[in-house]
């Protein structure tokens, strides 16, 4: 990937610094990192459906406990409004049912 074209969505803060701190011993840059904690106000599903659209986004790498919105996580995963595709690779714990 070039430098710059990966943006990283981390429910945990913690992992997404060391993620991006290991990154960067290998010279990889983020166009974004986002934690989202505890999704009291956006989940990592709405970051995804934004930057699917985002064109400096090449790829999009995620941390996730949970998703909590899942339609909305599936609908912009799916999501062809993006000029190229979007590789995503991620690790995920449990995928719920609940809805923001």
């Amino acid at each position: 990937m070039i430098a710059g074209s990966i943006a990283l969505v981390s429910q945990s803060g913690a992992t997404a610094s060391y993620i991006a701190s290991f990154a960067s011993q290998f010279g990889i840059e983020f166009t974004h990192m986002v934690s989202t904690g505890n999704e009291a106000d956006l989940n990592a599903a709405r970051i995804v459906q934004y930057l699917v659209d985002d064109p400096r986004v090449k790829a999009i790498a995620l941390f996730l406990e949970t998703v909590r919105a899942r339609d909305v996580f599936i609908e912009a995963a799916g999501s062809n409004t993006a000029p190229q595709p979007k590789p995503a690779t991620g690790s995920c714990k449990d995928v719920s049912e609940r809805k923001p």
